[in-house]
């Protein structure tokens, strides 16, 4: 083989050496129907313990259901009863840094996790997102006609298009759907 040929099968290499390893999240406890969609043309399956979910894959559950999901980073996102849930941006950039954007289309979800201090954590709900830089509890209810955060622990940056601003323990934010300017403190 002439060094041509070798150059050019040896090219790739330090491409694939220094690209970031895919993300995987997975699923834990469960309990009731509980389904999974891994890729956009995929059909809804049922989830398993141990189901491996990556960048893009949907969650949702029925009514009476819940469904544990371990992220990379320690985190842990519950969802319990009628609620879609998707790994919208589930990424490790080649700096090593973990991008974790977890959106909640509708139902209650509870976030706990402390992400490193370079990674970002940002869980989403119509209307709204929470921004996570230290060790925090979370509850996030996304129903048709509003979205709340609340802080059960620790501290978020909130923000929609209304407003943004620090949330700390004990404090919950509602944006109600239809009326970004809408922002009120749940007491």
């Amino acid at each position: 083989m002439n060094k041509l040929a070798c150059w050019l099968l040896l090219a790739p290499v330090p491409a694939a050496l220094v690209a970031a390893p895919a993300r995987v999240a997975r699923v834990g406890e469960l309990e009731g129907k509980v389904e999974v969609q891994i890729h956009a043309a995929d059909a809804w399956r049922p989830a398993a313990r141990n189901m491996p979910l990556v960048e893009r894959s949907w969650v949702r559950t029925a009514n009476a259901a819940s469904v544990e999901m371990e992220l990379d980073d320690g985190s842990v996102l519950r969802l319990s009863g009628d609620a879609l849930f998707e790994f919208s941006d589930y990424t490790r950039l080649s700096t090593g840094q973990r991008i974790s954007v977890l959106s909640i289309d509708h139902g209650v979800a509870y976030f706990t996790g402390e992400p490193d201090r370079r990674d970002a954590v940002i869980l989403v709900v119509p209307g709204a997102q929470a921004t996570v830089h230290t060790g925090t509890r979370l509850r996030l209810e996304a129903r048709d006609d509003s979205s709340q955060i609340a802080v059960l622990e620790g501290k978020i940056r909130f923000s929609s298009p209304a407003a943004e601003m620090e949330l700390s323990e004990s404090e919950t934010a509602r944006v109600e759907n239809g009326k970004p300017r809408a922002i009120l403190p749940v007491p």
